[in-house]
This record gives C-alpha cells, sequence and structure tokens, in this order.
C-alpha cells in the first residue's frame, strides 16, 4: 500500500476556511492556493503555496498500516506595505487554527487521519527582497485497516 496524496484534501480544507479565505484576493473562479511551484507569474498577493511531500514515513501494524507525511504551507505576500507582514501572519495563523489537533479537518479516502500537529508560522525566508512569507509545518499521521 502507498501513502496518499494529501495535495487535494488540503487545498479543500484550506478553501473551506473562511478566515483563509477572506484574507485572500480572487483568482480564476477561486483563491490563490497554489499546489506546486513555480506559481504562476499572474498570481495575485497574498497567495498560498503547498508543498509537496517533505518526509513520508511508512509503518507496518498488526491490523494497520500507517504513514506519516509532512507538509509545508507557505503564505506570501510583497513587500511594499509593513502592514503587508501582518497580513501573512493572519493567514498563517488562521492557516495553523484549521488543522492543528484536527483531525476532521482533511478527509483521506480510505484512510482516517490519527493526528494532525501543525507548527506555529515561521518566517519564510525568500531570494528577494520584494516578498514576506510564513510557513505552518504540518504533520499528519494517518491509518488504513489492512485485510
Amino acid at each position: 500500500m502507498s501513502a496518499p496524496d494529501l495535495t487535494v484534501p488540503i487545498r479543500t480544507a484550506l478553501l473551506g476556511d473562511a478566515n483563509i479565505i477572506s484574507g485572500l484576493p480572487a483568482y480564476l473562479n477561486s483563491y490563490p492556493i497554489f499546489t506546486r511551484r513555480p506559481v504562476p507569474v499572474d498570481a495575485p498577493f497574498p497567495c498560498i503555496v503547498i508543498s509537496q511531500d517533505i518526509t513520508l514515513n511508512e509503518e507496518d501494524g498488526i491490523g494497520d498500516y500507517r504513514s506519516e507525511i509532512q507538509r509545508d504551507i507557505a503564505v506570501y505576500h510583497t513587500n511594499e506595505l509593513p502592514a503587508n507582514g501582518a497580513v501573512i501572519e493572519a493567514i498563517a495563523q488562521a492557516v495553523r487554527r484549521t488543522f492543528h489537533r484536527r483531525r476532521n479537518s482533511l478527509t483521506v479516502s480510505g484512510w482516517s487521519v490519527v493526528r494532525i500537529q501543525a507548527s506555529v508560522p515561521i518566517d519564510a525566508s525568500s531570494d528577494s527582497d520584494q516578498r514576506v512569507g510564513a510557513v505552518v509545518q504540518l504533520v499528519v499521521l494517518l491509518a488504513a485497516r489492512v485485510a
């Protein structure tokens, strides 16, 4: 059994949280929540970027199979105004509240969510002085029954 792809469940959870999307501009009939890099050049700010799996630990149990997956959820904004730092902090805190210790925040077909931990937002260093960012590290432990 292979680990599930959390991309769609994470994006769906983010889109479903009014505290997150209220801080984002409209973009192509949705919101700028991206699941790969590079983001489109016409993407507005602030925006959210969900990383691919950073770590994947797989364990076999007696009655189940478990996968522990780490993803980063980054929030970026332009560095034009001092207030933009507060905007990304507020969105990143909302991301943390969406997931931290809230097992029902994700629905993953064929799997049960055992645990979700979300870090406090940390600075997302950028190669450009034009952008500011914050990252929430998400660790999700999933279990699937073995027949």
